[in-house]
């Protein structure tokens, strides 16, 4: 991926998904300070996930699904406490970009002045954020996905437990880690993410009981956690109303 960004403190949103690229996601996405998106999913990157994006203070959307990558999840991701509805609707978006496939070879061509004399102002792509919450699968774009939060890293390969630090993101709204290599034990700090709407664990090998705790997340809508070895009973509340896989 260009560094062309790499100096673009008003970079609000990046999204580069289904593409082709590789390697590994750059640390020096870390120092776009006012990133609020930053979309890569559907790609074939690799690696660990940079510890260096736990400096992106204003992310509310994380999204890097379907790539290859490994390693365990960064500690320090509550360091970033997504907090969808604290962006303004009156913000001016100095830079915004999404791109597609053939958006990207475009853009490519526009930044080192091949095909035309485009300035990087005249780049308004709108990018889309699916979630699952409230029972439905949405696709999230705008001052909608401003007010949205969520950690996206379904269909990877990462491993090791889930930090229990993630249990600090208490405005978080949708987490998705399904479909990776995940061990260990549901963190009982789960329990004090209390906007969370949809939270899919599946697909790992997680191991022991659903912390009982959980029972108190009254915004949980959507809960999967099918294909672990998760053992015990199941926790015994009405207002979740989605359970998959317990």
């Amino acid at each position: 991926m260009t560094n062309a960004f790499s100096n673009n403190t008003s970079l609000v949103t990046l999204g580069i998904r289904d593409n082709h690229l590789n390697g590994g996601i750059p640390e020096w996405i870390g120092g776009l300070s006012s990133l609020n998106a930053l979309i890569l999913k559907g790609n074939q990157l690799e690696g660990q996930i940079p510890i260096q994006l736990c400096e992106l203070k204003n992310l509310n959307i994380m999204d890097f699904s379907h790539n290859f990558l490994s390693g365990s999840m960064p500690y320090c991701l509550n360091n970033i406490k997504f907090k969808g509805e604290s962006i303004s609707y009156g913000r001016n978006l100095e830079v915004f970009i999404g791109f597609t496939y053939g958006e990207l070879y475009s853009y490519k061509s526009m930044l080192f002045g091949f095909e035309n004399d485009l300035s990087s102002e005249d780049v308004t792509v709108e990018v889309e954020v699916e979630f699952t919450t409230k029972f439905r699968y949405e696709t999230y774009m705008g001052v909608v996905l401003e007010l949205m939060s969520g950690i996206v890293l379904s269909c990877n390969k990462l491993v090791g437990n889930i930090p229990p630090e993630i249990g600090d993101l208490s405005d978080i709204r949708a987490l998705n880690l399904s479909h990776n290599y995940l061990n260990g034990q549901i963190p009982p700090s789960f329990s004090n993410l209390i906007k969370i709407e949809s939270l899919d664990l599946s697909y790992n090998n997680l191991t022991g009981m659903i912390p009982p705790q959980m029972i108190e997340l009254n915004s949980l809508s959507n809960f999967n956690v099918a294909h672990n070895n998760l053992s015990g009973r199941t926790p015994e509340r009405r207002t979740i109303c989605n359970i998959r896989g317990i």
